[in-house]
């Protein structure tokens, strides 16, 4: 994670970064056990990054939850799709080490935000 987290671009001295690359990684990382809504600031960044990828304007609403995960010491917020929370839930526990496949779409500020597309528990 600290390997995406390095490349992803951020245009300093601007509210939002939006990428249209398609940069994806696979990262291993370990669930915290910790969930929330994808607040305001994110929820912008997104909308903008589906606007700007010509996609339809519902797509943005596919990233409602994230989810805290730990990389060694620093810990990441990630959106999650929709359609992965339900199977998230059922397979996920806290301390379970995760196999993340990521998109980078941009950054609020300095925060770099990845959206995850697939998972896999590695262990529980």
């Amino acid at each position: 994670m600290a390997a995406a987290w390095s490349r992803a671009t951020v245009i300093e001295g601007t509210d939002y970064t939006i990428e249209t690359k398609n940069i994806k990684y696979a990262v291993e990382a370990v669930y915290t056990g910790e969930h929330r809504e994808v607040g305001s600031p994110r929820r912008k960044l997104i909308g903008g990054w589906v606007k700007a990828l010509g996609h339809p304007k519902q797509f943005a609403e596919t990233f409602e939850h994230e989810i805290e995960i730990r990389n060694g010491k620093d810990t990441v917020w990630l959106p999650l799709q929709n359609a992965l929370v339900e199977p998230f839930a059922q397979e996920a526990r806290s301390g379970s080490q995760l196999r993340l496949y990521i998109m980078y779409v941009g950054a609020v500020g300095a925060d770099r935000v990845f959206v995850v597309n697939r998972f896999q528990v590695l262990s529980n």
